[in-house]
């Protein structure tokens, strides 16, 4: 309907209907003070001998074709020239694992060749190639048979590289958490703790209180003023330290028939113990 412009030469003169899906084009033609984008639209149609048809949903089929182009469909058949059959027999790994399930050989299955197993390239965190772990020696691929690439010829048998990798892999992970320990303040909490939550918005909201710990790292918190309750986990915290509550003097307690030295002593010795308060 936004694109009658594009069709003035075809609507004039005749008698034009609108299918439409949108209820408030057909309720806009009753209404008494229209406006807006339709109130435009209808200005338009005012030349025109027009009928607006409210079909909803699925029923508007008419205006779904004329929102769409029409486009000739063309099919293309592709056709591959393949024998999967042939194709599975030509695959050395495929045709091993197929002899050895017929023949319930299960022998068989070490003949094939595991990439993972034959990764040469040392791990930093265990200070062994995977080759080595598995074989305890590095044991030539297929492609080094080839090229005739001798081995690493290792004493170690497959144990002893095994328990090195062990403890090589728990000293990588002590040093890691060591380095992570450096930057984290561990800070304990308890039932009855008041805390601050760290929040995107503003730095801080709360305090709250502990209510419940679930467990090491998730607590139950509730406000004490509204008395909602809500599930956090224990980085989202921070240890909240109130102020406080300061001592109000009573100034009866003070003789002002006393000279000012008395009373200026008096006033000193009372912010003394106020201070040794906080």
């Amino acid at each position: 309907m936004f694109k009658k412009h594009m069709f003035d030469f075809i609507c004039f003169g005749r008698h034009v209907r609108f299918f439409t899906d949108l209820k408030p084009i057909s309720t806009l033609e009753k209404s008494k003070e229209p406006d807006g984008r339709l109130f435009k639209l209808f200005l338009k149609l005012q030349d025109l001998d027009h009928e607006i048809i409210y079909y909803p949903g699925i029923l508007n089929k008419t205006a779904d074709l004329l929102s769409r182009p029409n486009v000739q469909i063309s099919k293309l058949d592709v056709g591959v020239d393949i024998d999967w059959q042939t194709e599975q027999h030509k695959d050395k790994e495929l045709s091993v694992i197929l002899i050895a399930i017929k023949t319930n050989n299960k022998n068989r299955l070490n003949e094939l060749e595991k990439s993972q197993t034959w990764k040469q390239c040392i791990e930093r965190s265990t200070g062994y190639s995977p080759n080595q772990i598995i074989f305890g020696k590095t044991k030539p691929s297929q492609d080094d048979c080839k090229l005739e690439i001798e081995a690493d010829k290792s004493c170690e048998t497959r144990e002893e590289v095994q328990d090195k990798v062990k403890s090589n892999n728990e000293r990588s992970q002590a040093s890691i958490k060591q380095q992570y320990d450096k930057n984290v303040k561990i800070v304990e909490f308890k039932v009855g703790d008041l805390v601050l939550l760290v929040n995107t918005r503003q730095k801080f909201i709360g305090p709250y209180e502990i209510f419940w710990q679930i467990n090491e790292v998730n607590f139950e918190i509730i406000d004490p003023k509204q008395g909602k309750k809500q599930f956090v986990y224990r980085n989202r915290m921070q240890k909240y330290f109130g102020r406080p509550k300061a001592k109000s003097i009573d100034s009866s307690d003070l003789d002002w028939q006393d000279d000012k030295v008395t009373i200026a002593a008096r006033i000193a010795r009372m912010r003394q113990l106020r201070r040794e308060e906080l």
